[in-house]
């Protein structure tokens, strides 16, 4: 995923292209610079009009071909991802959405923010959308804002513990989950001054929908300690299954825990939704086109 502190180090990235095998199993397929989505587990494809230029398009000019699992909606009754336009002074997000299939596609503005990290859920009662909307000193600063008719979009009262967010995820109106790469928040000393505090192997969650957030960390397995330190601190995905929620936590871009070449990652679940416990490790199934 996009890191505004590695991007500012380069000037041109480079597209990482994958085997097309590599995406059975997910709801979307790019290709040939081309972005598609399934309804029907792989067996035809829909064409997004312009998806790999507006969905796929970094911060830096290379294209991710791999999205983030939270980062679009893809069931029938509504597909629908961020997209930006590239006012250098006011950029702009809209959600760029279908709600038949992908036989048509519609554009909304959402708010002002910059392409970065994005990230889109769909609950009960609307599509919460969460994108870059400040920039400064190698960070993103967030916004969350919500909508019930993909029209009218509220801003949600977000905690300011976070930046650089590497997973947002709504489960429903009260209940949503933030990690970024930088956590802190500012600390008020018994003189009443304040500093910030940096937080690490942490994400939050909010279950009053914004009114207050809870920090929580991710709990320590033994077996892949270097030394002291737990290097698995970034939150990649988050999902439900089967009344179960599941996390997969990986390494960040400098993790050094390899398998076959493959940084490993860590999935761990929760039935009440604060509590994880570790389920097993596993290695991204991803094979790059060669």
């Amino acid at each position: 995923m996009y890191d505004p502190e590695v991007q500012k180090e380069q000037q041109q990235g480079d597209t990482v292209h994958f085997d097309p095998e590599t995406y059975q199993g997910l709801p979307y397929l790019i290709q040939d610079q081309h972005l598609y989505v399934t309804y029907d587990e792989g067996q035809s494809y829909q064409e997004v009009p312009e998806g790999y230029e507006a969905v796929c398009r970094l911060a830096d000019g290379s294209y991710q071909e791999r999205l983030s699992r939270n980062s679009y909606i893809i069931p029938p009754a509504l597909t629908a991802f961020l997209v930006y336009d590239d006012d250098p002074m006011t950029p702009r997000a809209y959600l760029l959405y279908s709600q038949d299939r992908g036989q048509s596609w519609q554009q909304n503005f959402v708010g002002y923010g910059y392409k970065a990290n994005s990230f889109l859920s769909q609950t009960e009662d609307g599509v919460f959308a969460t994108f870059a909307a400040d920039r400064g000193m190698g960070s993103d600063y967030y916004q969350t804002c919500f909508s019930s008719d993909l029209v009218n979009w509220t801003s949600v009262p977000l905690s300011s513990h976070g930046r650089n967010y590497t997973c947002v995820y709504w489960l429903e109106e009260d209940v949503g989950y933030y990690s970024g790469t930088n956590v802190s928040e500012l600390v008020t000393n018994p003189d009443g001054s304040t500093q910030e505090h940096s937080y690490s192997n942490t994400f939050f969650a909010t279950f009053d929908g914004g009114d207050s957030y809870a920090m929580f960390t991710y709990p320590e397995v033994k077996e892949f300690m270097i030394g002291d330190v737990f290097p698995f601190d970034t939150l990649d995905e988050m999902y439900d299954q089967d009344g179960v929620r599941y996390m997969v936590v990986g390494q960040g871009d400098d993790g050094d825990l390899t398998q076959d070449g493959k940084q490993i990652k860590l999935l761990y679940r929760s039935e009440n939704g604060k509590d994880f416990t570790f389920v097993e490790s596993f290695v991204d199934p991803v094979v790059l086109a060669g």
